[in-house]
């Protein structure tokens, strides 16, 4: 069944114009890496997520290793590196780097790749330069995380809340710095109306917010004000054209666009039945959809949009290969374990039914 889930899968991302890879790696209970991959695709006219492999590490977590995985599972399977447009990781050494890590080996083989590093691990970036005496908050936190990670189901809620960052990352980026600002105004004066649970503590309590506290606190807000635009730096608003094709005026029109490509663009804002559904799915289906009608258009929207921001997958799937294999299967094979358990492909029981040959003394 697993075999058969596969070959649908590299079938489905043969027929996408593009696919995104989203990958991690784990140490399992036999103290052996794993990596672990998934991809998002287009497939009859939305966007699909799904298990790519897991595979064993046999040697040192090099660079070079990790291609080759990547490599030889790309091309037993006939898929074609020049499609991938984005690789999501957490950022490690050994992921990315401008001359040997895999992000620039991969980019070899696939020309348009671009490398993306996962926003939650940006923001556990950003918020770790703090005070001594606020570190054992963020600690419990961290505690309060692993224990979600630790569980699948929690791990496959909250995923959905990060599938359509990647436009709207500046956005709350922006929100936040303000709204960092505005504490470090409250804080300063003397107030911590920002921070409801402090400030009920400290009424309840009938206490008054230490000064020294209070500098600390301060102090973390500028940092973290520095922090996140040092991991979220500004990026020009040259994409505004796909988040709301329908609010885009004349002068706006992207300057890099073909004459053609900005009539189309200017017909296809003023399509009042296209405007009438934009809202009621993903935006990534909506340009996915318009390849039929608006081909150029839909093809930049996709390439930009189809990226993971996260790598929440590989850490659900993590918490998978936890479960399946334990100290009592260690020597198992868990590839295929997990690609049932993982998939949102359904194996054709039917078709493997016929295949099978019935045992003779039935």
């Amino acid at each position: 069944m697993a075999d058969n889930v596969r070959k649908t899968l590299t079938e489905r991302i043969k027929r996408s114009r593009y696919y995104s890879l989203q990958q991690d790696k784990t140490t399992d209970v036999a103290d052996l890496a794993n990596l672990l991959v998934y991809v998002r695709y287009e497939c009859d006219g939305a966007a699909q997520e799904d298990f790519l492999f897991c595979q064993p590490l046999e040697t040192r977590t090099t660079a070079e290793h990790i291609f080759q995985q990547l490599d030889t599972f790309i091309q037993e399977n006939g898929l074609d590196w020049k499609k991938c447009v984005v690789v999501c990781t957490d950022g490690a050494r050994a992921m990315t780097g401008r001359h040997s890590r895999v992000a620039a080996r991969i980019r070899e083989v696939a020309p348009e790749m671009r490398w993306t590093h996962c926003s939650i691990h940006r923001k556990a970036l950003a918020v770790k330069k703090m005070p001594d005496e606020l570190k054992s908050v963020l600690d419990s936190a961290v505690k309060t995380v692993n224990f979600i990670k630790a569980r699948p189901m929690l791990c496959d809620e909250m995923g959905s809340e990060y599938v359509q960052l990647l436009l709207h990352t500046e956005d709350k980026v922006s929100a936040m710095l303000k709204k960092l600002e505005l504490f470090e105004i409250k804080v300063k004066a003397g107030g911590v109306s920002a921070f409801p649970a402090l400030e009920s503590f400290l009424t309840d309590n009938d206490l008054q917010l230490d000064d020294g506290v209070r500098d600390n606190i301060a102090a973390h807000l500028v940092s973290l004000r520095q922090q996140f635009r040092e991991y979220f730096p500004t990026t020009p608003e040259v994409n505004n054209w796909m988040r709301n094709p329908f609010s885009i005026e004349t002068s706006e029109m992207p300057k890099d666009f073909t004459v053609c490509e900005q009539e189309r663009l200017i017909e296809l804002s003023c399509d009042e039945t296209l405007k009438s559904g934009f809202k009621k799915q993903s935006l990534l289906d909506f340009w996915i959809q318009q390849h039929r009608e608006y081909s150029a258009l839909s093809d930049k929207a996709v390439h930009f949009l189809l990226p993971f921001v996260t790598t929440y997958l590989c850490e659900k799937g993590f918490s998978s290969l936890a479960i399946i294999k334990t100290k009592y299967r260690i020597r198992m094979d868990a590839e295929p374990d997990l690609r049932l358990k993982l998939t949102t492909i359904e194996p054709d029981i039917t078709g493997l039914r016929v295949q099978r040959q019935v045992h003779p003394s039935h």
